[in-house]
This record gives structure tokens, sequence and C-alpha cells, in this order.
């Protein structure tokens, strides 16, 4: 394509015939084909230019066109205040007017010119040098009369290619020597024709067949390819890739090299397409690094524990099956993750190669095993490896091993003879477990305020920032815990003063102490937490070897699970004391009330103890003496009951009635209030229907004993899932 700027201006009054156009030159904002840039054009005219007069420049035209499309000029070398437009734009032609508004010249002859111009996009391709034009540069007065020319060609820079974006290879296989499809991507800065080309250019030492295919993933279509050496060449077909596509394609039967080694460099280009007659140009082009060539894989890799338990000595069993033969003296290598840790000495067997493994050495988390004795093992061989001695992580979770955890190495130590591409052996570890010694509380008494001890072992360390959590059974009120002190004795026998933070949540009856960043609790360390004012349950009779009711687990600084266990109470709560009980005996005739085998009537009275309230659906047990014979109660039912609070006596009648299903000399009394008897309230039951015992023999030597004392028992009880158990008692006598 060809471009022209024509000034006109008004015709110097000598000038007859036209001069000549020297000092010319072209500069380009950038060479890059395809751009859009600004063009300078330098030239020095013989005669001066009127205002009015043109600069008509051609530049380049097919097959390597320039297009215009210019929103500004400027030049250089004119009188001030000069004006440029644009006259005409013909294919590659322009012609620029330049106006003094003041009127007159607006140069002068032999003065050095520039035209600049923005907006010039330049073809699509490269060129191998420059451009020249002929007649490419005149100036011409208002009238259209030519004033000078350029003698020769107005040269044009040489172009260079736009580099690709988005440039990629793949390979199916990156095994070395193995032939397989090579893939190949980028998108493109300028257009490739129709029956353009694409160039690749492979790194030595791949190869590739001429009965290779090529197929088309994205971008376009392609004619045919064939193959010469490292090259290849791919014909686009009959329509043409826009400038900025993304291309792919795959190339079939790409053998890569023998050797293992790091990714080397392709060549990638597109170019013109190939006519008769006419020369071709690059158009874009760029550079990739493949992937790295590796020795061969291991087949079948997988690593498996025989105990899975946080921080356990076990024995990891590795599998796997080299695609090469693996030598004698040959080495093997196992990543494990970093929370793995191992023991001292290991060992390790193996099945599937002959000769045995020498003693196992361990770096940061890497094992090495080297085979000793033995022969070669033969290539699809499958190896088993039992190493003892890792120690699984000392927190719960996922273990994932790197896909490349497994690699086996020649005798050097340095040459591979395979690396695993997956190793099957994502398990998860489970928590450790805490011994615990159960749970104590002094004072014991049902519903008292308490100092709790709990202590317990753990498996594994807890770490700096880590948690203690205690779940208490739900009986145990919380709502004023305190921690009392909190230690961890070392296997060694050191006792570790720890200051956690202590949280206590209510709703879930937990304590939870977190650990300092500078504190810690060796593995194995007998930890010792005493939890002050612990209200104690109500219920009595909690004893050693009842079911679990505590739970507890330590978790590190992120949550992760690491111990956990289980705790029963590991002492027997005592009943609570009823204050000032007694039992009154009342003659329901005119007879005295202990008379024996009469009618009496019995009035129990107590009073709440501080601690425990009577709840909803309790009873009142009171067990009548026995000795040295029963009451008789067969008709016993209650007929008043009184409730003296603050002081304050009031009747309460219908409060308790006798359980149907009472069992002498246990009488229950099933309290059927709406709402509990608080503490300390007086409680006063009158029973009828009750007969003294009758004694049928009287000691000749006694005749005048005025009666045999007694012993009473009265205790409150309170409904649990486990029953209705007790909560006060009082004795009698």
């Amino acid at each position: 394509m060809t471009v022209a700027f024509c000034l006109v201006a008004k015709r110097a009054p000598t000038a007859d015939a036209a001069g000549s156009i020297t000092n010319t030159s072209v500069v380009l904002g950038t060479t890059t084909a395809g751009a859009v840039t600004t063009a300078t054009i330098g030239f020095k005219p013989q005669s001066a230019i009127p205002s009015g007069g043109t600069v008509r420049i051609t530049f380049p035209g097919a097959p390597s066109a320039y297009t215009l499309s210019p929103t500004a000029i400027s030049g250089t070398g004119f009188a001030t205040g000069t004006v440029f437009t644009v006259q005409s734009l013909l294919a590659t032609t322009i012609t620029v007017a330049a106006t003094n508004p003041g009127g007159g010249f607006v140069t002068t002859g032999g003065t050095a010119l520039t035209v600049t111009l923005n907006g010039v996009r330049l073809p699509p391709n490269a060129t191998t040098g420059t451009l020249g034009v002929l007649d490419a540069l005149t100036t011409v007065d208002a009238q259209s009369a030519t004033l000078d020319t350029i003698s020769g060609s107005l040269a044009f820079p040489q172009l260079t290619t736009a580099t690709f974006t988005g440039m990629s290879i793949s390979l199916s296989s990156t095994t070395k020597g193995a032939t397989g499809i090579m893939t190949v991507g980028f998108t493109t800065v300028n257009p490739i024709p129709a029956n353009g080309v694409v160039m690749v250019t492979m790194p030595a030492n791949y190869t590739a067949t001429t009965g290779s295919q090529v197929v088309a993933l994205a971008g376009f279509t392609p004619a045919n390819a064939s193959v010469a050496g490292q090259l290849l060449t791919i014909i686009n077909g009959s329509y043409s890739v826009p400038a900025s596509t993304a291309v792919s394609f795959t190339v079939s039967n790409i053998t890569n090299p023998s050797t293992a080694g790091s990714g080397a460099s392709f060549a990638l280009r597109t170019r013109t397409a190939t006519v008769s007659g006419q020369v071709t140009y690059d158009i874009d082009a760029g550079t990739v690094t493949g992937p790295a060539i590796l020795n061969a894989t291991l087949s079948g890799s997988s690593i498996t524990l025989a105990n899975r338990t946080a921080g356990t000595a076990t024995t990891a069993t590795i599998q796997f099956t080299p695609d090469d033969a693996w030598p004698a003296g040959g080495i093997a290598r196992i990543t494990f993750p970093a929370a793995f840790t191992f023991g001292s000495p290991m060992s390790a067997s193996i099945i599937g190669a002959n000769g045995s493994i020498q003693t196992p050495t361990v770096s940061g988390q890497v094992v090495t095993l080297t085979r000793s004795g033995g022969t070669d093992t033969a290539a699809g061989t499958a190896v088993t490896v039992a190493l003892t001695g890792v120690i699984t992580p000392n927190a719960s979770g996922v273990v994932t091993y790197a896909n490349s955890a497994i690699q086996l190495l020649q005798a050097d130590g340095t040459s591979v003879v395979g690396t695993s591409t997956s190793v099957v052996g994502n398990q998860s570890i489970s928590a450790g477990s805490l011994t615990t010694e159960g749970i104590t509380a002094s004072p014991n008494t049902a519903g008292s305020l308490a100092t709790v001890r709990v202590a317990f072992t753990v498996s594994n360390p807890v770490p700096s920032n880590g948690t203690i959590a205690i779940t208490f059974a739900n009986d145990y009120v919380l709502t004023s815990a305190t921690l009392g002190a909190a230690t961890a004795r070392t296997t060694a026998g050191t006792t570790i003063a720890l200051s956690p933070a202590f949280t206590v949540n209510n709703a879930t009856s937990t304590v939870t102490l977190t650990l300092g960043n500078a504190e810690t609790a060796p593995a194995g360390s007998l930890i010792v937490v005493t939890v002050a004012s612990v209200r104690l349950p109500q219920v009595a009779g909690r004893t050693v070897g009842s079911s679990p009711r505590f739970s507890i687990t330590t978790r590190n600084a992120t949550a992760v699970l690491i111990d956990s266990g289980t705790a029963s109470d590991a002492s027997t709560v005592a009943a609570g004391a009823l204050v000032a009980p007694s039992v009154t005996l009342t003659s329901r005739t005119t007879e005295p009330a202990n008379e024996a085998g009469k009618p009496v009537k019995v009035t129990a009275t107590f009073t709440l103890s501080p601690q425990n309230a009577l709840a909803v659906g309790g009873s009142v047990k009171i067990k009548f003496p026995t000795s040295p014979a029963p009451y008789g109660l067969s008709t016993i039912s209650v007929e008043t009951t009184t409730l003296t609070i603050n002081g304050s006596p009031t009747p309460a009648p219908g409060l308790f009635t006798v359980s149907p299903y009472f069992s002498a000399p246990d009488v229950e009394l099933n309290f059927v209030g709406s709402s509990a008897l608080t503490v300390g309230t007086t409680v006063a039951i009158t029973m009828t229907g009750i007969t003294n015992p009758a004694f049928s023999t009287v000691l000749a030597s006694r005749p005048r004993e005025p009666g045999l004392q007694s012993t009473w028992e009265i205790t409150t009880r309170t409904p649990t899932t486990a029953g209705i158990l007790p909560i006060d008692t009082a004795t009698i006598t």
C-alpha cells in the first residue's frame, strides 16, 4: 500500500518545473506488524510551499499494505500556526493540506520538514527488509501544480512479527521416549489469512512421524499438515482466522526425547499464504517452554497405615510397580506429609524385589530406603515395602500424600528410575484416647457447691493455644464455676503449672481451658483440672462404674480434634441433710398413742435443706420402724399437710398422696404440687390409718416397760431419667 501527502500552496513565481525532494525518512512509533501507531515522514523540498498547498504521501500497498485512519496531523519546520487537514485519502495515498491562517507561504524552500500522522495500522505481517515506494512524496501548490517530488523510493522500515499471547504446549505423556499427543495453543495478534501457514518448531530430540495427524480444537480449520524433522507445517483452510482468536490443535504421534530433562523451547509462527511469484512474510511468532520430560512412572502406587489413631507408632505399607527396571542397590524415597514423625530405630521389609532393605534413614519428611543384595527388579513387577516406626499425626484429620510421594532411584542416588504420579492413601486419622481417673468432688453432698477434680492422661501433646474441653453431666450446675488450678505432670515426673484462659458454656455444661502461646502439655502427661463453685447434682448415689456422664476432648489451635475420652462420677454423691426432722404419734382413741396395737396418727415434720428443693413430681419416702414389730400400714392415708415458709404456717391439703405402689415399711408420699417446694420450707405431713406394732410377747421380767425406742428415716426424692432418686435424708430415733 502506498500513501502520499500532498501539500498545496501558492506556487513560487519562478518554479516552472518540478524540483527535487531530498533528505527523506520514515519513522514509525512501533515496527510490530499489525500495530496501530504513528508515522513521521521527514523530507526537504526544494521549493517553498504556499498556504493551501499540499503534501501527497503514498504508503506501501499489497501484499504488505498499510491502513490509514488519521485523526491528528502535525508537522515541524512549517510556519507557526500552520493548520493541517486531510484533503483526500485514496487507498494508501493521503493528501494533506497545509494552511497558514496569516496567508503567504507555510514553508521556505530548502527547509527540512516533518509530517506526523496517527491512526496508521501497519501490515499484519513482518517484512524481510525496508519497503520502498516509488514517487511516494510530492508537494503541490494551491492550483494543483507539482512543486517538488522525490527522486527514487521512499523507504519504509522493516516490520517485525507480533508476539502471540496465551502460548502453551502440553503432552499427553511426559515420560521419556513416550509417543503421544501434543496440544498447541496460542492467541493471534494479527489475522491468519486463508491458506496461511502455522509452523511449530520442536526442540531437538522430539520427533514426529509422517502419520502425525492434526486435529483442530478451536479457532481454525487446518487443511493439511506436513513434517520435516522438528518442523511441523500446518496450512490453514479457506477461511481467515481473525486477530485475537484463541487457536488450539493437537498433533498425534509425537515422540518425546529418550532422556529426561527440563522443559525445552518450542517456536511458534504464522506466515502469509504461499503464492507463486509472491514473497511470504511472517505474521505472529513466539516461543514457549514445554513440559519437563520425566523418567518412567510408578503405577499402582499406594501408602496404607496399619493404625490410623492420632500419635500412634504404626507400620506403613508402601506399594508400587515400576515401569522401568529397578536395579540392585537401588533407592526408594518416600515423602510423608508434614504432620508425620518417625521413631528410632525404623526397619523395612520388601516383597517383590529380592534382597533386603538397609536401616531406613530420615531427613525431614523423606524416608530413604536402600536395597541391599539381590538382583535387578524387572519392569512391571509389583513391589511391597513394610515400613515400621512411622508415627501418625498427633491430631485427627484426612492425610493426603503428594502425587510424587514415591520415587525410585538408581544406586547413584541421582538417576531417577520412576516417580509416582498419584498415590492412593487418603486416610482419616482418628483422635487419640484419653485415660481418665474419674471425677471427684469435695464436698460431695448432693446439691452443694463443690470443687470438682478432673484427672486424665493424654495420648498426644496439647499444643500452645490448644484447648481442653470438659463437658459435665447436665445435672451439674456451672453458673458460678471458676478455674481452681490446672497442671500437667509429664512422664518424667515433672509437674507443669498451666495458666489457661477459662470459659464456661452453661448451655452445653462445658468448661474450656485454652493454653497460652508458650504453654504445652506433652504427650503422656497426667492433666489435673480443678473447677471450683460447681453445684453438684441434687440426686444422691452416683457411683464408680455408672455410665460415663462426662466427656473430655483436646484440640489444637485450629480446633482439630486430638484426643477424646469419657469419664464417670468417681465417688458417691451423698444425700443432703433434712433440717430439724421429727416424728410424733397421736392417738386416734382415748388410749395412749404409744400403746401397742392401737390405731395412731403419725406426723412427720422436716425442713428442706438450704441446697435442695423438692421438684414437681418428687416424693417423700418415710421408712417406718420394723423392730421389734412392724406398724400396720394397710389403710394409711395423708390427712393433712402444713407448709411453713418464712415462719408462716399454711395448710396445704392434697399436696401429698400415698403412692398406691408403696411397699411397707417404706411409705412413698407423692408430691402433686404444681410448683417446686423451695429450699428452707418446713413440711409437716400427718398420716392416719396406721396401727402401732402389736407385741405378741413381753418379757415377764419387764411387765411395766414404758416402750421400745425405734428408728425412722425420712428421704426427699426427685424424678430423673433413671427413676425417682434420693435428695436429702434424715434419721430420727
